[in-house]
């Protein structure tokens, strides 16, 4: 659970990086602000635009609640599977 002063809703533009969205409805998608060259990017997380990305810059019609400074954390051991042939979801190789 959040307390209030844990997020803010606004658009996409007006989030700084290390921020998650949350989507308004089930139409939207869960995003998560990061950069690239230097320029907040915003990348979509779930089943309908996985992985898909854009600035952030101007995107004002893109919106929801926005959690900043959150903390991505990796599990080394399941991350990646080097027997596995094929390429993990989300790398671009």
């Amino acid at each position: 659970m959040l307390a209030p002063e844990e997020f803010t809703v606004g658009t996409f533009a007006s989030a700084p990086a290390g921020s998650l969205i949350l989507p308004r409805n089930k139409h939207e998608a869960t995003a998560i602000v990061g950069l690239l060259d230097d320029a907040p990017t915003a990348v979509l997380l779930g089943n309908r635009f996985p992985f898909h990305y854009f600035p952030t810059a101007g995107s004002e019609t893109w919106s929801g609640m926005i959690i900043p400074k959150v903390r991505v954390e990796v599990d080394e051991s399941t991350a990646f599977d080097p027997a596995y042939g094929g390429s993990p979801l989300g790398v671009p190789w």
